[in-house]
C-alpha cells in the first residue's frame, strides 16, 4: 500500500494472463514498462468494454502510462510497430 492506494507490481508472460488480471483487479491506472503493442490493444479493449458495460456515468477512464526512455532502443521498436500498423491500414 503507497499512500492509501492497493498497489500490485506483476509481470506477465502472455496476453491472455494480463487480460485476467485486468479484469480481476479492476485498476485505475497500469503503468508499463514494457511498451508492447499486445498489452496496449489489450487495455484499449479492457477500459471500451469497462465503459460501455458498466451503467455507472461517474466512471472514470483507466489511466496508462509508459516508463521508457525516450532515446531507447525500445521506444524506437515501440515506434516502428506503430508505424507497421498503420501501414497495415
Amino acid at each position: 500500500m503507497i499512500n492509501g492506494f492497493n498497489v500490485n507490481v506483476i509481470s506477465f508472460q502472455s496476453n491472455s494472463e494480463f487480460e485476467l488480471t485486468l479484469r480481476t483487479l479492476n485498476p485505475k491506472s497500469v503503468i508499463l514498462y514494457e511498451p508492447y503493442l499486445e498489452f496496449i490493444r489489450a487495455i484499449e479493449i479492457y477500459n471500451a468494454e469497462r465503459v460501455k458495460f458498466t451503467n455507472n456515468e461517474e466512471l472514470e477512464e483507466l489511466d496508462v502510462h509508459f516508463m521508457m526512455f525516450e532515446e531507447s532502443t525500445e521506444f524506437y521498436q515501440y515506434m516502428n510497430h506503430i508505424e507497421v500498423e498503420k501501414t497495415g491500414f
